[in-house]
């Protein structure tokens, strides 16, 4: 593989990484923002629920307060007035207040009246003795309460969760003194619920703090001093759970509200848009970085790779790379170009050398000729000379047998092969 595709690869790889990691980040952080967000809007949608049960327990004290501040109310308690016991507590009375049940007692809380009826069927009902004797009996706290008004939920075991209301009867001027209690008491269970809508798709309830319906793990998060617990459910909504005061200040119920949470639920398609744009993004910036890779990296290097090839195929040593920019690949290039001068140098050099060397060899080759030739103009001419005299000369001595004649060829010969040699070693040397 070549180092372009390496390098172009190897950002490919990265970038896709950095994507990679990007998305997940990206996926985490939305989800960590939603969870907040989802927490905040479940948190909001349990204070209007919060809300709309004060609203409901501000509406019963508005009308204990204006029953009870009434002069005939105040006269019944001292004179037990028929007429009012039949024409103005009944229980068309408590269905249009929209109060199960209406208890009248005296500055002894002695129970002088009670009424009672079912909302859901509009007909009378009395109100359960059970009921008299665990909120008004002897001893309890509502009968010792004052002259001050209490409003608030009570826990009862008959009908399990009650909103209460009451006030002390007085006359409208004020004076004299207080006449006894006005109590009005709407029972929550199964068949008679709380108005808790908050105009959303929250599903609200109320129940005592040791319901069955309460998770134990949320129990006891609540009993560790959180007022405030959320949870999911199977069905993809948000359970939070607020505990909340009993009328004297005890921790006794729990409000619930099971709010929808699929409108913060990222749906699949934004997520797969989201991967396609950031598959995109990575393949368009690694397009741009091959591209600016190839115009002042990759071209270069291909110019550089193409003059070594030729360099070495025709290994002509005179020829140079041109040389762009001011990076690495400029430094190779220059370093290529000082290397081929130290070559061309080099070989000046030695072809300088080589020619000194023929001159010598040329220069040899002369004299060695022109001996030649001179030793073998001498002999012809001696044996010439002996040819013509015919006998020896009687008065000396025999003349001494004449050196034989050089071979002249073997010497050319030797000569030839001496040139032949020095040539090969100089076509040495130039390659």
């Amino acid at each position: 593989m070549r180092i372009a595709s390496k390098i172009n690869l190897t950002v490919f790889i990265l970038l896709s990484v950095m994507a990679a990691v990007v998305i997940g980040g990206g996926y985490k952080l939305a989800d960590l923002l939603v969870d907040r967000q989802i927490e905040r809007f479940a948190v909001t949608q349990m204070d209007g629920a919060e809300a709309q049960l004060r609203k409901n327990e501000r509406f019963l004290l508005d009308a204990v307060h204006d029953w009870a501040w009434w002069n005939d109310t105040y006269n019944f308690i001292s004179t037990r007035n028929p007429e009012y016991r039949r024409d103005t507590m009944n229980y068309p009375t408590l269905i249009t207040l929209q109060v199960n049940a209406a208890v009248y007692t005296d500055q002894g809380g002695a129970v002088v009246l009670a009424r009672g009826a079912d909302l859901r069927e509009r007909t009378p009902v009395p109100v359960a003795d059970a009921v008299l004797r665990e909120l008004f009996g002897a001893g309890s706290r509502l009968t010792v309460a004052g002259g001050n008004s209490l409003v608030g939920l009570l826990r009862s075991k008959e009908h399990s969760i009650i909103l209460l209301a009451s006030d002390q009867i007085r006359h409208t001027g004020g004076e004299p003194p207080g006449n006894g209690r006005l109590c009005f008491m709407r029972y929550i269970d199964d068949t008679n619920r709380l108005n808790l809508d908050t105009g959303d798709a929250a599903v609200n309830n109320l129940y005592t703090v040791d319901d069955p319906a309460i998770p134990e793990e949320v129990r006891q998060k609540l009993r560790d001093g959180r007022r405030t617990v959320l949870g999911r459910n199977d069905s993809g909504r948000l359970d939070v759970y607020r505990l909340l005061d009993d009328a004297y200040g005890s921790p006794e119920f729990v409000l619930h509200s099971r709010v929808d949470i699929s409108q913060f639920v990222l749906p699949g398609w934004l997520l797969l848009a989201a991967a396609g744009l950031t598959a995109a993004m990575v393949v368009g910036l690694w397009l741009v970085f091959a591209g600016y890779h190839w115009l002042h990296i990759g071209r270069r290097w291909q110019a550089l790779e193409d003059f070594v090839q030729a360099l070495l195929y025709t290994r002509n040593y005179n020829q140079r790379i041109q040389v762009r920019g001011h990076d690495d690949l400029a430094d190779v290039s220059e370093t290529l170009n000082d290397v081929l001068n130290a070559i061309h140098r080099r070989h000046v050099r030695l072809q300088q050398e080589l020619n000194d060397r023929d001159c010598v060899i040329a220069e040899l080759q002369s004299v060695v000729e022109g001996k030649i030739q001179v030793v073998s103009s001498e002999a012809r001419r001696e044996r010439q000379q002996s040819g013509a005299d015919g006998q020896p000369s009687p008065s000396g001595p025999p003349p001494a047998p004449a050196a034989p004649p050089p071979d002249f060829a073997a010497v050319l010969a030797a000569a030839r092969a001496l040139n032949t040699e020095l040539n090969a070693d100089r076509n040495a040397l130039l390659e």
